[in-house]
Formats: structure tokens, C-alpha cells, sequence
């Protein structure tokens, strides 16, 4: 259901340790405006308890990080029937909460060997 892109790079002075979040949810995907809205407080709720290790890892690694989700597919179940509000917003959850463990795991490996 979403996807996650995320660039890191060698920062100076203030920006080290910065990081930032975004989200999109694009009209296709999610027709109604209450629904694109609430897509994105859950997401940006996961991002907040993503941002002290993400924040932690940028300081050690002396770099700023930039992360990205989108919504790349429709929140509709198996047959092709819509979820339930409390189904997709589960799902939601589940998979940014997911995509920022496994995204928070591939950053600190990668940034390992720049702070040797």
C-alpha cells in the first residue's frame, strides 16, 4: 500500500541530525479529501515515533536524512471490496510502521562505515 524513498547526505553545522518527513496521498488513490487527510495523520503519527532514532541515526552518521511515503495503491481488500475505516487505517499503520523499521535499519547499516 505505500512506499517509502529515502536520501541521506553529508550535512554541516545545523542540519546534522536533521530530518525530515513527507507524505503523499495522491486523489486516485483515495477519492475523498476526509480519507486522504486521515492517511496522513496516521502516517505522520508513525513518522513521530520514527523521528528520535531516525534523528539519532543522522547525528552518528553526521548526516541529514530526507524520507518519503506515498500511497501507491487504492485501500481495498483482497476481492476488491474497500476496507472498513478501521481495517485500512490498521493497514496504514502497519505498513508505514513497517517501512520505516526496515528503512531505519538500512540507513544505520549504510551510515556504519562513514562514522569509522
Amino acid at each position: 500500500m505505500l512506499s517509502i524513498n529515502a536520501a541521506w547526505e553529508p550535512a554541516n553545522g545545523d542540519a546534522v541530525g536533521r530530518v525530515r518527513f513527507g507524505v503523499t496521498v495522491g486523489k486516485r488513490n483515495a477519492r475523498r479529501s476526509v480519507d486522504r487527510a486521515l492517511i496522513k495523520r496516521v502516517v505522520r503519527e508513525a513518522c513521530r515515533h520514527y523521528a528520535a532514532p531516525f534523528e539519532d541515526c543522522a547525528t552518528q552518521g553526521s548526516a541529514r536524512i530526507d524520507i518519503a511515503l506515498r500511497l501507491k495503491s487504492s485501500l481495498v481488500d483482497a476481492h476488491g471490496a474497500p476496507l472498513s475505516m478501521r481495517a485500512w487505517r490498521r493497514q496504514v499503520r502497519t505498513d508505514a510502521n513497517d517501512l520505516l523499521q526496515a528503512a531505519l535499519t538500512h540507513i544505520a547499516r549504510r551510515l556504519a562505515p562513514l562514522t569509522n
